[in-house]
């Protein structure tokens, strides 16, 4: 009676917002974006957006001033990606390294206490399974496949401590076994010993280089 319409579910709200920001050229590129408030009204204006290299490169680029915020972008920037897929693949490329980079240096930070937050309660191996879990979800689709090997590549060679690297190589290579593809989990066995490893970090890494073996079919 009030002329009002409302939507049961909240992404017509997000989307509709997206729409009016693009079409007033509201649109902005801030830390609302990697807040899960707003994650969905950005993913749904990159989609609209389609080829936007430049909104992209600003969204990937944002930098976090908060365990939160951090997170927040490890789990939006591969959504942003799916949501951009027509831009060139040149910028996922360019980017996953970086991004596994960045959730590995998460990892270690949060892991060690470095950086205080509610994840405190979560024990070393509890997080990196967590950590893995998420990202597994987040970038197990065959959009991402092409660029495992270049990510590796780029990790490996990235100017980081081994630690930082050797948990983006676990990360990368959980994804890949999820997409059928253990070479960068086997990558990451063949460049460190187990001894090089945080123990948390050996065990995952070796209990997934088992499940990506072929399976002997009894005879």
């Amino acid at each position: 009676s009030n002329r009002t319409v409302a939507f049961k579910h909240r992404s017509f709200a997000d989307f509709f917002c997206a729409e009016e920001w693009l079409h007033t050229n509201e649109w902005a590129v801030d830390a609302r974006a990697l807040d899960p408030y707003w994650a969905t009204v950005y993913f749904f204006a990159v989609g609209l957006l389609a080829d936007c290299e430049p909104v992209l490169k600003e969204l990937l680029g944002l930098r976090p001033t908060s365990v939160m915020e951090r997170l927040g972008k490890l789990l939006t920037a591969p959504t942003y990606l799916l949501a951009g897929h027509m831009t060139p693949y040149r910028v996922v490329e360019v980017n996953l390294p970086k991004l596994l980079l960045e959730a590995a240096k998460f990892y270690i930070d949060v892991s060690s206490g470095r950086f205080p937050s509610e994840l405190d309660r979560l024990s070393p191996i509890h997080l990196l399974w967590v950590m893995q879990y998420l990202l597994r979800d987040k970038y197990g689709y065959e959009f991402f496949r092409k660029a495992i090997d270049s990510a590796a590549i780029a990790v490996s060679d990235a100017i980081e401590d081994d630690s930082v690297k050797a948990h983006a190589l676990f990360f990368l290579g959980a994804v890949g076994i999820d997409l059928a593809y253990p070479d960068a989990m086997r990558f990451l066995a063949d460049k460190y010993k187990p001894s090089e490893l945080s123990i948390g970090l050996a065990i995952a890494v070796t209990a997934e280089s088992e499940k990506a073996q072929p399976q002997k079919v009894a005879s």
